[in-house]
């Protein structure tokens, strides 16, 4: 098992279309997935995630449409997200110790989102600017550990 410790500082002021996602990403090199990965998001078991596609949700379609191919294959992680690789068998597994989003948009590859910023409503859920500050009115420290 490997430990990674990620300490990431206040992001900058967001402005009008201005924007801040950073995300830690685990790469896997000879490894395919076939888009498929597996995401703990409920605590009590892995739950099968297939890269665009919802079985009762034409995804494809309406992300298409909306161009929201990215955030459509971002689930709740609230302790894991895995992958095997459909030669070998091998598996890759990133835990984490707290919630976040994650997903696997590349073969081999796994994706949390650590923090982010935005200036107004992006229409992809609650209304209004997204900016989380401290007490002395700075964007907040995010610290997180990873188990590989």
């Amino acid at each position: 098992m490997i430990k990674v410790d990620v300490d990431l500082d206040s992001l900058p002021n967001v402005y009008l279309f201005d924007g801040n996602e950073v995300v830690v990403q685990f790469k896997v090199y000879n490894f395919d997935n076939n888009k498929t990965f597996y995401t703990d998001s409920n605590g009590l078991e892995m739950q099968k995630r297939i890269l665009n596609y919802r079985e009762d949700w034409d995804l494809e379609y309406n992300y298409n449409i909306h161009n929201d191919n990215i955030t459509a294959n971002f689930y709740p992680i609230n302790s894991a997200i895995s992958m095997k690789d459909i030669s070998s068998g091998r598996k890759f597994t990133v835990m984490n110790e707290r919630s976040q989003s994650g997903s696997s948009l590349f073969p081999g590859e796994i994706e949390l989102m650590q923090n982010r910023a935005i200036p107004g409503n992006d229409g992809k859920g609650e209304d209004g600017y997204y900016y989380e500050r401290n007490s002395f009115n700075r964007g907040i420290r995010v610290p997180a550990t990873y188990y590989v």
